[in-house]
């Protein structure tokens, strides 16, 4: 209760921002909607986990939406205009949506999200200049309420069958609402339309016996003219005086201006600016501005992908994800749909969840100017090994691919190319030197030598005192964990740890942990308010006690939220059993840091960014996963206990399983049968059997007490 008195509410102040629109918007004002913080924390609870991952995911999305309606309806009754907007009957009809009209299906809820993202309840996938949330409506009785002021083109209604066409607009945001059993049409995309209302057969049930409004017959298209379309592209929203004095219907409704209509429904629409005809300056400039704009969004996202490519090439370098998920990724980035519902920020949030530094033209926090152009810079630059930095356009004017520091020498190598994304021309092929065994001498120059031998791997240190060398691989100081053929993997994934990936994991974490502590305050708050809702129901039936509601209520707000983004956070809920931190010795969860060259140092993520009395040069292993093998251990894992594959199980799926389990491979087990586990995927689509060596076990405090009670661990090991 302390924490939530120190934020305002979510529900509550998102509900009142929109009942002041809607109430602008009757009383014949501009409705502007008022982006605060709290609509954009209200976008981040909407989005934050599937309704089809589990039962808990779907009890706790239907509580946050059904919290946000009666705080909208309560704001509304607060007004003499926000209570036009609630006059009818108790339980609003259900919306009919139609995607692309197609795919038309009726929506139980009265509060549903639209938009690209996997989590909306209407998706619409294959757009990519759809928004991840485009829109909400909400169903009230005097008609549908649509509130959009996140969508990064807006809102726009193209076609209806009478009255204006109103439009939500970036800087120019605004609610509206369209009547019941009108059949309307928005464009929400470059591409996509949404229809809400019924269908073009019904109409005639709907109107009488012919399509007619007002007893004037009229021809409902089923699509939108190109000229509509057009036109709705480029009007922009302008507010229209109220009218001086607004006469009465015949139904007892003001008539003309805010309110009216054939059955006496508010007509809370704001009239549109009427774009000036084909061919006249203003329509020529309009034009030419929304063309320079889409353009310039264009190229934004195109820019994005090719900074994206450059990083998963390195993750796959590095050996984060597998050749195969790498093709998998670049499919989805070449398409030019987005399908799947894997978007951009989808795949940037994948990466910086496994700490894979950010592209050298990434944008950064804080400027620095470049020490060969002299130029502000707002992106990240790259770093060469010795520390200098430049930026990206530095380094690919160097005709001879070094440092464009002169002192420097230090000459590019095909990691550094390929995360400076050089054209394919100037990339040169890199082959590795076959390991031969010679006689190497002592790095000390005491004039001792050793001899390489491939498969013999073993420490020796020299009596001269110098570090102790692989006889392998002559890597020195010795590793003691690790191959020597993932030696130089290791140490790249270290530097790109080191040089941003960090920043960008810990950015990633930060923003999960806002958006969950976010989506447990209105958790609370639905809960609070459909407790009140369910109060105020229980005085008019004194027979049944309040107390036998509350619990039902609480259980549906009840459990952990599953938070979609801790699917792609590396190490997340991993808990490293029988190793603990060498700095703080608790046990290591997450992320577990492991020096290759110390025979027993490991570290956790919070006691990592103190490493600077470690030796200098010494390479730290970044483990997501732990290293206890389950199957050997044989222990069979308590049913209904989270899981994720481990990255050797994505390695060996099949595509098609690969395009579902690309992003998320987390899961809950249900049971095991002939020695293999049912798992059952959490983005809901379906369950598979794998192997106990492929499961990562997420252990609660209390069942990794259990196990090690039990004195499994000490068997196994």
């Amino acid at each position: 209760q302390g924490g939530q008195g120190q934020h305002p509410p979510v529900l509550k102040c998102a509900a009142e921002a929109v009942a002041r629109s809607l109430v602008r918007a009757v009383k014949g004002e501009h409705g502007t909607l008022e982006v605060s913080r709290q609509l954009q924390q209200l976008k981040e609870v909407l989005l934050a986990e599937h309704p089809d991952a589990s039962a808990g995911a779907k009890n706790r999305c239907n509580s946050l939406r059904s919290g946000f309606a009666h705080a909208l309806k309560t704001a509304l009754s607060q007004t003499p205009e926000g209570q036009q907007l609630l006059e009818g009957p108790k339980t609003p009809p259900k919306a009919r949506v139609e995607v692309r009209h197609t795919a038309a299906r009726v929506m139980l809820s009265e509060v549903f999200t639209v938009g690209r993202a996997a989590e909306c309840d209407v998706q619409t996938t294959g757009d990519a200049t759809t928004s991840r949330l485009q829109f909400l409506v909400i169903s009230l009785p005097q008609g549908l309420c649509i509130a959009d002021a996140w969508s990064g083109g807006g809102t726009r209604v193209v076609r209806r069958e009478t009255g204006e066409l109103p439009a939500s607009v970036p800087q120019h945001w605004t609610t509206f609402v369209l009547p019941h059993g009108e059949r309307v049409t928005l464009m929400t995309g470059a591409k996509t339309t949404v229809t809400l209302g019924p269908a073009v057969k019904d109409l005639k049930k709907v109107n009488g016996a012919t399509n007619s409004v007002n007893g004037v017959a009229v021809e409902v298209p089923r699509v939108p003219t190109m000229r509509l379309v057009e036109e709705a592209k480029i009007a922009v929203p302008k507010a229209v005086p109220a009218p001086a004095a607004p006469s009465a219907g015949p139904n007892g409704s003001a008539s003309g201006g805010a309110a009216g209509g054939a059955n006496g429904t508010v007509a809370t629409t704001v009239a549109v600016a009427a774009p000036s005809s084909p061919g006249s300056c203003a329509y020529l400039c309009s034009r030419a501005i929304a063309s320079l704009r889409s353009n310039m969004r264009a190229q934004q996202q195109q820019a994005l992908k090719e900074r994206l490519k450059g990083r998963l090439l390195a993750a796959q370098r590095q050996k984060l994800i597998a050749k195969q998920q790498l093709m998998v990724f670049q499919e989805r980035l070449e398409d030019p749909g987005g399908s799947d519902g894997a978007s951009v920020e989808d795949l940037r949030d994948f990466l910086d969840g496994l700490g894979v530094a950010p592209a050298p033209d990434d944008p950064c926090t804080s400027n620095w100017t470049c020490s060969i152009c002299k130029v502000s810079q707002k992106c990240k630059g790259f770093r060469c090994p010795f520390r200098h930095r430049a930026c990206r356009d530095c380094f690919l004017k160097q005709v001879d691919s070094k440092c464009p520091i002169q002192s420097c020498g230090y000459i590019l190598g095909a990691a550094d190319m390929q995360d400076l994304r050089f054209p394919e021309e100037r990339c040169k092929v890199f082959t590795p030197a076959k390991v031969q065994e010679s006689s190497t001498p002592c790095r000390a120059g005491c004039g001792a030598a050793f001899t390489l031998a491939q498969g013999k791997r073993q420490a020796w240190s020299c009596s001269c005192g110098a570090a102790p060398v692989c006889t392998a691989c002559g890597v020195t100081p010795y590793h003691y964990h690790g191959k020597c053929t993932e030696v130089q993997v290791l140490r790249a994934r270290w530097q790109s740890w080191i040089s941003g990936g960090r920043e960008a994991y810990k950015a990633f974490q930060k923003r999960l942990n806002r958006t969950a502590n976010t989506q447990q305050r209105a958790l609370q708050e639905a809960l609070e308010i459909g407790s009140q809702a369910e109060d105020a129901e229980m005085q008019s039936q004194p027979a049944e006690s309040p107390r036998a509601v509350a619990p039902k209520a609480k259980a549906k707000a009840k459990g952990r939220p599953g938070m979609k983004g801790s699917m792609v956070l590396g190490g997340n809920g991993v808990r490293h059993l029988l190793t603990s931190c060498s700095m703080c010795s608790k046990t290591i969860l997450g992320p577990r840091f492991r020096c290759i060259h110390c025979a027993s140092y490991s570290v956790c993520q919070r006691c990592e960014p103190k490493l600077a009395n470690h030796p200098e040069g010494h390479v730290f292993e970044i483990m997501f996963e732990d290293d206890l093998d389950w199957e050997k251990a044989d222990v069979q894992l308590p049913k209904n206990l989270r899981a994720r594959l481990r990255f050797t199980a994505l390695q060996e799926t099949g595509n098609t399983q690969g395009r579902k389990r690309s992003l998320s491979a987390e899961g809950v087990l249900r049971g095991i049968k002939r020695g293999k586990y049912n798992f059952e995927l959490a983005d809901g689509s379906g369950s598979i059997e794998v192997s106990p060596k492929d499961v990562q076990p997420l252990l609660t405090q209390k069942q990794a007490e259990r196990l090690s009670a039990a004195g499994i661990f000490e068997a196994s090991g």
